[in-house]
This record gives C-alpha cells, structure tokens and sequence, in this order.
C-alpha cells in the first residue's frame, strides 16, 4: 500500500524541477492544476477540501505572508511542505522550514547579530537559516519562481517581535521594498554586504498557528499585514484499513 503522506508528483515533472515558475498563467490551466494538486493530496491519503486549497494557493500567489490556523492535526504544517514539495521547491534551497521557538525576542533571534571584535564587526546568522535563504534568494532574483519559508508555530512567540523588520516591509510596493533593506549597523565592507538583505518579491512567508495556554494572540497590526486562512480538522485516511475513511 502506498505511503501515508506521500505525494504522487506531476507525470513528465521531476519534483526538483520549478514548476511554480512555469504555473499556466492563464486562469483555465492554473484552475486545472491546482485540481491536480488536490486530487494527488487525495491519493496520498490527506484529506483537504478544494476550497482550502484554491484559498491557499491563492494567498501564496498573491501576498507576500499567509497565516494557516486551525486545530492541531488538521493538516497546516503538512499542507505547506506539500505545496512546495508538489510545484519543484526544493528543500534545500527554495523551501526553508523554521521552528519558531518560544524564547524568540527580536531579529537577533530569527536573522542574526552582530558580534564584535577588538576592533572588527562581525555579522553572525542565526541557526534558523534565515539569512542564507534571503541572500539565495536575492541572487535567484525570480528566475526560479518563488522562495517559500515555512514559520512552524509563528505565534509561540511575537511575531511583532522577531519579524518586525518584515512586517514592515511586506506592506511596501515592490520598488520602494528594493530600496528598503533590512540592514544591520555597525558593518564595513563584506561584513556589511552579510548584514544587509532585500526582500525580494519572489519571497513568501507561511506562518501555521494554534492559539492555547502556550502560544501569543495576533495584534491589530500584525493581521492587517497578512492573509489568514482558517483550516477545518483534517483527516487522515488509513491505507491498510480503507472503512475508515468513511467514519
């Protein structure tokens, strides 16, 4: 029996291919792929309906930060490493999965710091991978399609926080957002060149959320910065005992 969670890739499309980049561009093939998409996560065993689907994609493709909510195990953190699994983002270069850690204060956290030497100024990524990805990203310039970074539990701690230099920017028109970067002080030379990133308009952010006794409410402005999208509880269809999808 196949895999639980494994998704049958596109025939004729290999899954490192960017196959983002080549989404038809005309509503009718877009329409007929992202059916596709839905009908492999069926196959796979993950229940989805295709509204939630159509919703998400369409955040994606349209803003730069999309909130996925629901109860735990109704499929969000699942959904977005499929999502870029399925349309050719690799693992290792275009999908970056982060996990938000509780203990998150400011960008220090989740981007890097400055160290400092003697008489030197040193920019030190953090361990989340973050500043790699953006600086990937930047060189790629779109000419792999999108850049996908998943925020496992964005809301263990305040995104207001630690993500506040995007918050600021994803509200900006692609122009001024290339004129805006994100920049660390203090750097000289190569070492300001590490701390200084662009958001490139082909980034986009995933955030997934629960909100219990150990998580942080959404402010006012943080909302008005993102597309939330409300998941349903999601089932997950047994391969060895089919009935059970129908209980």
């Amino acid at each position: 029996p196949k895999q639980q969670g494994t998704l049958e890739m596109p025939s004729g499309r290999q899954k490192d291919q960017p196959r983002w980049k080549n989404l038809p561009e005309d509503p009718e093939s877009e329409k007929n792929s992202i059916i596709e998409f839905h009908e492999a996560l069926g196959k796979a065993g993950w229940q989805f309906s295709l509204r939630d689907i159509v919703r998400f994609h369409t955040s994606v493709r349209c803003e730069p930060l999309t909130i996925l909510g629901g109860a735990p195990g109704s499929g969000k953190s699942s959904l977005a490493r499929m999502y870029a699994r399925y349309f050719g983002l690799g693992e290792d270069k275009s999908f970056l999965s982060i996990d938000v850690q509780p203990s998150w204060h400011d960008r220090m956290d989740f981007l890097g710091f400055v160290k400092t030497h003697e008489s030197t100024h040193e920019f030190v990524p953090s361990e989340t991978g973050v500043a790699k990805f953006l600086k990937d990203a930047e060189t790629d310039n779109g000419k792999s399609g999108i850049w996908l970074a998943c925020l496992e539990e964005i809301n263990l701690a305040r995104p207001e926080h630690y993500f506040a230099d995007f918050l600021q920017r994803i509200s900006l028109d692609d122009f001024t957002r290339a004129k805006t970067p994100i920049e660390f002080k203090g750097l000289l030379g190569k070492e300001a060149d590490k701390g200084r990133f662009t958001l490139v308009p082909s980034v986009r952010f995933i955030g997934t959320c629960n909100f219990d006794e150990t998580t942080q409410n959404f402010s006012a402005r943080f909302l008005d910065r993102c597309n939330y999208i409300e998941f349903q509880p999601m089932r997950i269809i047994d391969s060895f005992f089919p009935a059970a999808g129908k209980h």
